[in-house]
């Protein structure tokens, strides 16, 4: 069929290199480059830690899930199909990065074997979608961040665990340890990471395969499979959570009863600056009153909440009328703000809301009193609202 056939010959030769400037006085900062992808140049675009094309990998062929994970794997260097969260950070900035269409795009995020995680690029809505059909690809990146403007300092560093010096690496915007916590139960493994303190945790589902992609600079994994912190959404919320091989790279749903080994990791936070006049908190005017803001990792984000509670469509609304970038945080981000809730401070013990749909009358919350996350509320109840932005 005409789709097969543009299909394979997308996935036939791919030749991408990076673009290199021979002009010295361009600036390293630059948040565009080019790369080439089937003998034609492609723009790229930084947004946060992310490098996203300009455009689709095919601009006139809608690929299967399965098809759209290899076309994007193939290119190599690193681009893949977007994680769930990462592709509604795509759809916020749809507009700064340009060519999508009117459609659906693909993210990597599975919600069973049989069905993966979609977005609209109308609406932003996010739905689940059999794997067999078709919807748009748009390849992303992570940024390292490993590269310093000081030769000398290195990626890593080290930390004292139970008595004992273990090394760290920094690994994209993670530092992650390069030796395993032990084997334990999925529930142990997220105390064990938490009690840590400082803000170590287990990985989500996405940044433990950056862990896999990374194994051999990061080192020490010698065991086959390892706990993410992302449960599995179905009706045994609360018994399974997902998994990683080491070995092939797969990421199976186990039951949390079952002990597997435990690698922890830290956002990087990059408030800390070699100007000293610079501060990591700012403030803003809303409403007429003046709320101060901090930098968390790659987020701004407000010391106080948005007035009130609120249901998920007046919450959206809230944060974006906010203008300037300002957003209901992604559920991976708001885990984020509950970690580090002390520092950034105002927060009640209730329930906040993600910007992550469920399905069309559910979305994503988070308990700020024992950082459980809960899939299953509907929309029109209320939650409190705390806005970020991506920096």
């Amino acid at each position: 069929k005409l789709n097969t056939m543009k299909t394979l010959l997308y996935l036939g030769i791919i030749l991408m290199f990076a673009s290199c400037s021979s002009n010295e006085s361009e600036s390293a900062a630059s948040n565009e480059s080019s790369v080439y992808v089937n003998g034609r140049e492609v723009s790229t675009i930084k947004i946060g830690n992310l490098e996203v094309m300009t455009v689709d990998l095919e601009e006139v062929i809608e690929m299967n899930w399965d098809d759209a994970m290899k076309a994007c794997a193939d290119l190599g260097g690193g681009w893949r199909l977007p994680t769930k969260d990462e592709l509604n950070i795509l759809y916020e900035n749809k507009d700064k990065i340009g060519g999508f269409a009117n459609s659906g795009y693909w993210s990597s995020t599975e919600f069973d074997n049989d069905v993966a995680w979609l977005q609209n690029f109308v609406n932003g809505y996010q739905i689940d979608y059999v794997k067999g059909y078709f919807s748009y690809v748009r390849a992303v990146r992570a940024i390292s961040e490993i590269a310093t403007s000081n030769e000398s300092e290195s990626a890593t560093s080290t930390l004292n665990v139970s008595g004992r010096e273990v090394s760290t690496i920094k690994i994209g915007n993670l530092e992650v340890m390069t030796e395993d916590l032990g084997e334990m139960k999925w529930d142990d493994a997220m105390k064990a990471c938490a009690d840590l303190g400082d803000g170590w945790r287990l990985p989500t589902k996405e940044e433990l395969n950056i862990l896999y992609e990374n194994k051999d600079e990061i080192g020490g994994f010698t065991h086959q499979f390892y706990w993410s912190s992302t449960e599995y959404d179905n009706s045994n919320i609360g018994k399974w959570a997902w998994l990683q091989s080491f070995v092939s790279g797969q990421q199976p749903r186990m039951n949390k009863h079952v002990l597997f080994h435990v690698r922890a990791v830290r956002a990087i936070s990059e408030i800390t600056t070699s100007n000293e006049s610079e501060s990591a908190t700012s403030t803003l005017n809303v409403s007429g009153r003046e709320v101060s803001t901090i930098k968390i990792g790659n987020l701004e984000v407000m010391t106080r909440d948005l007035e009130g509670s609120m249901t998920w469509d007046d919450a959206m609304k809230a944060c974006a009328d906010l203008g300037d970038g300002w957003r209901l945080p992604t559920r991976a981000e708001l885990n984020i703000l509950y970690q580090n809730r002390d520092k950034i401070g105002g927060f009640t013990i209730y329930n906040y809301w993600s910007s992550t749909q469920a399905d069309n009358g559910i979305a994503w919350d988070q308990f700020f009193f024992n950082g459980q996350q809960g899939h299953g509320f509907n929309k029109k109840s209320s939650g409190h609202v705390r806005a970020v932005r991506s920096i």
